[in-house]
């Protein structure tokens, strides 16, 4: 400020300078805008620079807060405006971001950044289903199960699924799916979990009346257990049922003793009936064969047991025993029971 003459005398050498604190001036006056400040007037900053003031997270990452020059109270200076000139200071990748700064290392998971988890080795990306893992955090899904066909686990895509490996690559299975593998046998998955191993081995069908060999009985994998599981059970039009001819049946062939013969298998017979053969001559009697229900060629039926079952119809006493009746009369001495003759009479003495 500088002051000639006498203030308000008219005389042109009367005059006051303001000065425009850091900003240019314009006739009677000065500049109001920071594109005015000068660092000729001795302005500390100009249009367009900022002043580093620190750091702070944002994002995910590191930023750099500045203020920007601008006029404030009449001078020109660098003002807090928010992040308009603020710039990123670091791209913290994997990691966390924390008090402005990104980590470089971790304990945990919280040191990592959403969608990182934390490794012996430092922070590393979620991974996805499918992908090796040791525990739940590792995957994105948030689900690391133990996986069927491989060693170690693998990351599921659900709460639900569950994980089998073939060749080398973890392949995903909904809730409830039939995987076949490893032979002739399947799983179920049970939310998350496979069930113990089916196997789809030699079989008993047609009411147990009848069988179904192992080789005939596939392993089907499908999507729920109403297409998947065992041929004989969810594809029997796809298998050969073997009648056992009045048999129960066991896994893989038919029972072989009478006591396995079975009404409902429509045998001819159970075991302990019997039922008559004819009659026969024997020790000069008459005696009633009775046959008894058994096993012959596979098939149950009624058979000569050998005279366990056999009655006595009656003794022929002096005649002889004739196709299994006793003859009352004689021709001749060969009707006659051994020791006895025919006489005039026709009868054996």
């Amino acid at each position: 400020l500088a002051d000639f003459g006498v203030p308000g005398d008219g005389v042109s050498g009367d005059f006051e300078c303001v000065v425009c604190g850091g900003r240019l001036a314009i006739d009677g006056g000065c500049t109001t805008t920071v594109d005015s400040c000068s660092t000729a007037c001795g302005a500390p900053c100009v249009k367009g620079e900022s002043e580093l003031t620190g750091t702070y997270c944002f994002g995910g990452d590191s930023w750099e807060r500045r203020n920007g020059c601008a006029v404030v109270n009449g001078g020109c200076g660098y003002v807090e405006d928010g992040e308009l000139y603020d710039q990123s200071n670091e791209d913290c990748g994997n990691y966390s971001c924390q008090s402005g700064a990104c980590l470089t290392g971790c304990q945990n998971d919280g040191q990592c950044a959403a969608g990182a988890h934390c490794e012996p080795g430092g922070c590393a990306q979620d991974l996805a289903a499918g992908e090796v893992c040791d525990e739940d955090s590792d995957c994105v899904s948030g689900h690391c199960r133990d996986a069927w066909g491989g060693t170690g686990k693998r990351c599921a895509d659900s709460s639900e699924s569950c994980v089998v490996v073939s060749n080398g690559a973890g392949e995903q299975r909904a809730n409830g799916y039939v995987e076949c593998r490893g032979g002739d046998s399947y799983r179920v998955c049970n939310n998350g979990v496979w069930d113990s191993p089916v196997s789809c081995s030699a079989t008993t069908c047609n009411g147990d009346c009848g069988f179904i060999e192992d080789g005939d009985n596939a392993c089907v994998s499908g999507a729920t257990a109403a297409i998947g599981g065992c041929e004989a059970i969810v594809a029997p039009q796809d298998v050969t049922c073997v009648d056992c001819g009045g048999l129960s049946s066991v896994a893989g062939g038919c029972a072989a003793t009478v006591d396995a013969c079975s009404a409902a298998c429509s045998a001819a017979c159970l075991q302990g009936d019997t039922a008559s053969g004819g009659s026969y001559c024997s020790a000069g009697s008459s005696w009633s064969r009775v046959d008894a229900c058994g096993v012959s060629g596979g098939v149950c039926g009624y058979m000569d047991d050998g005279g366990n079952n056999d009655t006595l119809i009656e003794d022929c006493g002096n005649y002889s025993c004739t196709l299994g009746a006793c003859l009352t009369t004689c021709e001749d001495n060969a009707d006659c029971a051994s020791g006895k003759i025919c006489n005039s009479s026709k009868e054996c003495i």
